[in-house]
């Protein structure tokens, strides 16, 4: 489906430019980002990719009901070999705000490793798409992987799900589903000879992850109904999950959403997009699916989360319910739900405001933890998008040695 894009004079400007370089710079002309990682003991697929990084925060459809904030980011041209340097802005339905009262104006600025801007690096496009689903009201708390991404070859999408409601947790999952595949949809109209990113997206390799919510995202975007009987048995271990408020209504408007008309055994109608062909859960609870829901997903998956996680009774089955013939289950041993998060150094508001815990994690350095991240889930990606060889070797049980890490995997 086609949507019109409506920006600003700035944002213009800004494209004139680099659309105008491409024409008088191109991808041997410029230095190469040096291989590191986030740690000097950062494994293969940590280690900056061979592309500069740039990244846009755009708007679709701005100013109606169905505006929908993203940042992209995406191999890019650097000629003059400028450092990797990047302010994002949180938008307003950030869980400091929703939760916490912090006024929606405040300076919750996320430090990153981007170049804002700038020109697309077009020579080995088409790239393949991924889209990072975020968790329920963290916004930008994962940038890192998505620039670690790009770094490597891919088109990553994260779009704002401006649409969580602590309220109706389980229902703003269905809508983040939806929008997942509004995305993809956005993302061909931006390849487009006409579009902002002419021949930058390769809309035949596609891939969706996400941390927690994000999680539950990726599996209804691989196909996965809904069945709501998972979330009655997952709220009577977790009672005061703000999942489990309102049950009965949230399951009518899920009902409404997908047009149906389903009982709570039954399974809802599935909201797969036929175009993805692998996901990422990281920290992702399957209690909005159950076995019966997770059995309808086949194409490739890597599952990574913490063993301390208080809720990885409800992410553990997944990597065995799931009917991929291609799998692997990362995880994090003794490590808690924020696992996937940078250090408090990323977010200079959240320790100032008294939320170390946001950013930390009770056992792991989280520098450590993002490079595995980085590591196994750009292997994965480079395996089933790229049909890159080395990264499936190194994803083969034999090859995966590190320390507070186990690791399980099939068709490696």
């Amino acid at each position: 489906m086609s949507r019109r894009i409506r920006t600003g004079a700035h944002f213009a400007l800004i494209l004139l430019v680099v659309f105008l370089s491409l024409s008088v710079v191109s991808a041997q002309d410029q230095p190469k980002p040096e291989a590191v990682g986030v740690r000097p003991d950062a494994p293969t697929y940590a280690l900056h990719g061979p592309y500069w990084v740039g990244t846009q925060t755009l708007e679709m459809d701005a100013g109606t009901d169905n505006a929908l904030r993203f940042t992209i980011w995406y191999p890019a041209l650097n000629p003059d070999g400028l450092e990797e340097s990047v302010t994002y802005q949180m938008g307003p339905n950030h869980v400091l705000v929703s939760i916490y009262g912090f006024p929606p104006d405040a300076p919750f600025t996320v430090f990153g490793h981007a170049l804002e801007g700038a020109a697309p690096d077009l020579s080995g496009g088409p790239y393949p798409l991924v889209i990072n689903s975020h968790g329920f009201t963290a916004q930008m708390w994962q940038m890192f992987l998505g620039e670690h991404l790009a770094s490597y070859g891919f088109v990553v999408i994260a779009p704002e799900h401006i649409h969580d409601s602590w309220d109706n947790v389980a229902t703003s999952t269905i809508i983040r589903m939806l929008e997942v595949n509004r995305v993809i949809d956005d993302a061909a109209t931006m390849t487009a000879p006409d579009g902002l990113l002419p021949g930058m997206i390769n809309m035949d390799k596609i891939a969706v992850g996400g941390h927690s919510s994000g999680g539950m995202t990726a599996y209804g975007a691989a196909g996965a109904p809904v069945l709501w009987t998972g979330v009655q048995e997952y709220c009577q271990t977790a009672p005061d999950d703000a999942e489990c408020t309102n049950l009965e209504g949230q399951f009518q408007e899920i009902n409404q959403l997908l047009g149906a008309n389903a009982a709570a055994d039954e399974l809802l109608p599935v909201i797969v997009d036929s175009r993805v062909d692998a996901i990422f859960p990281m920290a992702g609870t399957m209690e909005l699916h159950g076995q019966a829901g997770l059995a309808a997903i086949t194409i490739p998956m890597m599952a990574l989360f913490g063993s301390a996680d208080p809720v990885a009774d409800f992410m553990s089955p997944a990597y065995e319910y799931v009917a991929s013939t291609q799998k692997a289950q990362v995880l994090f041993e003794n490590a808690g739900h924020g696992i996937f998060y940078p250090q408090c150094d990323v977010f200079p508001y959240v320790e100032e405001f008294g939320f170390y815990w946001a950013c930390s994690d009770a056992v792991w350095d989280l520098d450590r933890a993002n490079d595995l991240t980085n590591h196994f889930v750009t292997a994965f990606l480079l395996d089933v998008l790229k049909g890159d060889a080395d990264a499936h070797a190194a994803l083969s049980p034999a090859a995966v040695s590190f320390t507070g890490i186990t690791y399980k995997a099939q068709g490696f």
